[in-house]
């Protein structure tokens, strides 16, 4: 985690994808030469054809895998052992990815 402080990066989250292309924005187009692409491109219209296009096949797949996980104790345990450290680096992650946004968006409205 504290990689993700020292190294200076700058976190994107898919389910936070407008954000994710806010941040991008603030980054890169400092003077808002391309904000009508960043418009367009964090358009409603467009982020939910991209998340339906992401989520429309994958999603009854998870929904069969975890429910699946669920129902057997020892396998979810298991699994819970094994991924608490990324579980922590993840929502560590989306908290950085929040912080960044909103420290972008104070620096872009002055």
């Amino acid at each position: 985690m504290a990689n993700l402080v020292n190294n200076n990066v700058l976190v994107g989250i898919l389910e936070n994808l407008k954000d994710s292309l806010y941040l991008i924005q603030g980054m890169i187009d400092q003077e808002n030469k391309l904000s009508e692409a960043y418009k367009f491109y964090s358009s409603p219209l467009i982020l939910e054809s991209i998340e339906n296009a992401n989520m429309a096949n994958t999603r009854r797949q998870t929904i069969s895998v975890v429910e699946t996980i669920q129902l057997n104790q020892t396998l979810k345990s298991l699994l819970d052992e094994y991924l608490k450290h990324e579980y922590r680096i993840y929502n560590f992650a989306l908290h950085l990815h929040k912080v960044q946004v909103r420290t972008i968006g104070s620096a872009m409205s002055t």
